[in-house]
């Protein structure tokens, strides 16, 4: 499970960040990535399971959910995972080398509508660069 994927309504998110701030407070850690640390205790302890704004907790396995972890897959190139279907690239029509989308799909072969921790693999940390950030800075630019 991810703290980094965490997500609910307003009230159950704020009951559960409170409850990481006590963490926090309680263990008087302040390094970085210590929010996983609080987020596994949280949950295998069940620390949040009487928290009237918490109606229940749904951990999805990795490439089954909304969010899909690539973090978890690290240990190999993402093309070994999923008999090769985890991954689907879109080559550029002028230049059949470039590629021109990359697809994350989740393991019953349907697109992820989110992919977390993208930059853990090379291949789609190089293809973000080159094809989306420009596009993502001028999105945020005009957002603000």
């Amino acid at each position: 499970i991810c703290s980094g994927t965490t997500m609910g309504e307003q009230a159950a998110i704020e009951a559960y960040l409170r409850a990481m701030v006590v963490e926090s407070d309680e263990t008087k850690t302040v390094k970085q990535g210590a929010d996983q640390g609080f987020h596994n205790y949280l949950y295998y302890s069940n620390k949040l399971a009487n928290a009237k704004a918490i109606r229940e907790i749904i951990v999805q396995d990795q490439g089954y959910g909304l969010i899909n972890n690539l973090a978890a897959l690290r240990t190999k190139d993402l093309e070994e995972w999923g008999n090769g279907k985890i991954l689907q690239h879109v080559r550029d029509d002028k230049n059949a080398k470039d590629i021109k989308e990359i697809h994350v799909l989740n393991w019953n072969g349907a697109l992820s509508p989110v992919v977390h921790q993208f930059d853990r693999h090379k291949e789609l940390q190089k293809w973000w660069f080159k094809w989306k950030r420009k596009d993502f800075e001028k999105e945020w630019t005009e957002f603000k």
